[in-house]
């Protein structure tokens, strides 16, 4: 019987060693929202903005139709607007429906 083959070089790393290992060495940026309440816990603002749609698919099943599902987002992505501008999400909407809508400038 032959002896198995050994492989040359070094053994291949799994990936959630490889996660772990660019989390360390990442630490100060990973870790950063700590320190620095400027910096929020999460970047991902889409999916966030995402995940109220789905919230609101599940409790009421699905939307009536394209267009709510339309309006929907719609109010969804001006109160996500506003707050990213530190805004209350009431007071803003107020100020839409009065017509001074929110009209963010870039910096």
């Amino acid at each position: 019987m032959p002896l198995p083959e050994k492989k040359r070089g070094k053994p291949k790393k799994g990936k959630s060693y490889l996660l772990l290992e660019r989390l360390d060495i990442k630490r100060d940026q990973v870790l950063a929202f700590l320190t620095n309440f400027q910096i929020p816990f999460s970047n991902n603002q889409g999916e966030q903005d995402i995940r109220m749609v789905k919230t609101q698919q599940k409790i009421s099943g699905t939307f009536r139709s394209w267009l709510g599902a339309k309006q929907f987002c719609n109010i969804r992505s001006y109160i996500s607007t506003a707050r990213k501008y530190q805004m209350i999400a009431f007071q803003a909407l107020w100020d839409a429906f009065m017509g001074k809508a929110l009209m963010p400038t870039s910096p």
